[in-house]
């Protein structure tokens, strides 16, 4: 017999996914022949979470990118990016990726592999979809990671609210740890960052990246903003403002934490 191929989109129908034959084939294919369809690309979407705007089309493509070359390793349950790729125009470090699946994920060599591939940095975090919603549950920076996100899947997660006391005062330790030592300007921005995402957090307040950076600006002012987020270089006097800050921070949070729990 005479192989008979050719290509063709899926349509949607009223009822089921469907694929037409075309006319000029309709005397080698007809009703009641047996066919085989086989899946030759897999056609990918970006899916974007409620609050996270449209990303310019050079980022949709390198996003695009992304899931067809991850899709291609294994069949995930589903892939996120989060993080300063998607809020900064330019100017981001690496590209930071969630990845659900119920099997284990080898996070690091998926990153060196990534990074052949596109020649940029890339962070990846492995859950499994229950572990992701309780951690998203009692941690303020993973719950203000997921602010905003792209993924290859419409997926719906669970946003609980759990105060977990040992953790938070987890997370107070490198914010106190710059009360006592110096480190790199960009580690103060951090600092501070993390604090203002445990209040938010603490009090049900919005936890967008954008919201929290705002806050930050007028925390610091404009220039110490982008001084410590750019990582430039900052003078004795402009460290001890800093350190004032992340003082009246820390103490207000444990102070929240005693009282409150």
């Amino acid at each position: 017999m005479q192989e008979t191929v050719f290509k063709k989109m899926v349509s949607k129908g009223s009822r089921f996914n469907q694929v037409y034959v075309p006319k000029a084939m309709s005397g080698l294919i007809g009703v009641g022949d047996l066919v085989e369809v086989r899946l030759l690309e897999k056609h990918r979407e970006i899916y974007y979470s409620k609050k996270q705007p449209r990303l310019n089309r050079f980022k949709e493509g390198m996003v695009n990118e992304i899931f067809g070359f991850l899709n291609k390793k294994a069949a995930y349950s589903c892939i996120f990016v989060v993080g300063s790729f998607l809020t900064k125009v330019y100017g981001f470090n690496d590209i930071d990726l969630v990845i659900l699946d119920d099997k284990e994920i080898n996070a690091k060599r998926l990153e060196d592999a990534l990074t052949k591939e596109f020649n940029q940095k890339f962070h990846i975090l492995a859950y499994k979809k229950e572990e992701l919603e309780k951690v998203l549950s009692y941690d303020p920076m993973i719950a203000s990671m997921f602010s905003s996100y792209v993924s290859d899947r419409l997926i719906e997660l669970k946003y609980g609210h759990k105060i977990d006391k040992k953790h938070i005062l987890f997370l107070l330790m490198m914010p106190e740890d710059l009360l006592k030592i110096s480190l790199n300007p960009k580690a103060f921005y951090d600092s501070i960052r993390r604090l203002v995402t445990i209040e938010h957090f603490l009090e049900k307040k919005s936890l967008l990246i954008t919201n929290i950076d705002k806050e930050i600006e007028q925390l610091l002012g404009k220039d110490l903003y982008i001084a410590v987020k750019s990582n430039q270089l900052i003078n004795d006097n402009e460290v001890e403002i800093i350190r004032g800050i992340i003082k009246e921070k820390v103490d207000r949070i444990k102070e929240w934490v005693k009282t409150k729990i």
